[in-house]
């Protein structure tokens, strides 16, 4: 097949795939290792968790949605912005799931064992929901994004407009989830925590491999 449609042998994803893993475990694993510098918490985290927002924010809002708002209401054939509608309550899920992590009524539910540091670790047990949420919501989306570009591993056009898309974004949601590792899972041991990082690192070259195989 020539042209758009170039094929690709089944070699040649293993190198792109490898560095999506790289940048994934230098963002996870990079706030880690600067929480023993103690310039991290009042720059570093603070900026650094900011801008990681930001790039997900915007990838999310102008470079996805549009594209697949689009699809939607072209493969429904409906005139109601159903796209939209679908944003607007993912968003509204998430909020109402961050309050409930805060509120006070989960917070009694949590276990403790001294009344005079049910405070601590009400904060503690609310902040360390709060980082396995998103680990288990990035490493979805990564599972998932990779399937898609290892199906297509065949087809350099589309292969490579994955590959870069999912590039664009992947070293500041891998940095979210580090600053989140490092800033809510004391409770975990360092190694733990860099098992976390490593685990949602390899989430998309599982993904890619699973989709290599399926294509």
């Amino acid at each position: 097949m020539t042209g758009l449609d170039q094929e690709m042998s089944l070699l040649s994803p293993a190198p792109p795939i490898l560095f999506v893993l790289i940048t994934a475990l230098l963002g996870a694993l990079m706030p880690i290792w600067l929480e023993l510098s103690p310039m991290a918490e009042k720059y570093i985290f603070r900026y650094g968790n900011a801008v990681a927002g930001g790039v997900l924010l915007a990838a999310g809002f102008v470079h996805m949605f549009p594209d697949a708002s689009d699809a939607l209401d072209s493969a429904l054939d409906w005139d109601y912005p159903l796209g939209g509608l679908i944003a607007l309550y993912g968003c509204f899920t998430v909020f109402v799931l961050d309050r409930l992590v805060q509120s006070n009524a989960i917070q009694r539910c949590l276990p403790f064992t001294k009344p005079g540091h049910l405070e601590d670790k009400q904060n503690n047990a609310s902040e360390a929901l709060v980082m396995y949420m998103l680990f288990g919501a990035l490493s979805f989306h990564s599972a998932f994004e990779g399937l898609a570009m290892g199906a297509n591993a065949r087809y350099a056009d589309k292969f490579y407009a994955i590959l870069w898309a999912i590039i664009a974004h992947k070293f500041f949601a891998a940095l979210a989830l580090g600053l989140s590792l490092a800033r809510n899972a004391k409770h975990l041991s360092l190694l733990m925590r860099v098992a976390v990082a490593v685990v949602f690192s390899i989430m998309t070259p599982i993904g890619a491999c699973l989709g290599v195989s399926l294509g």
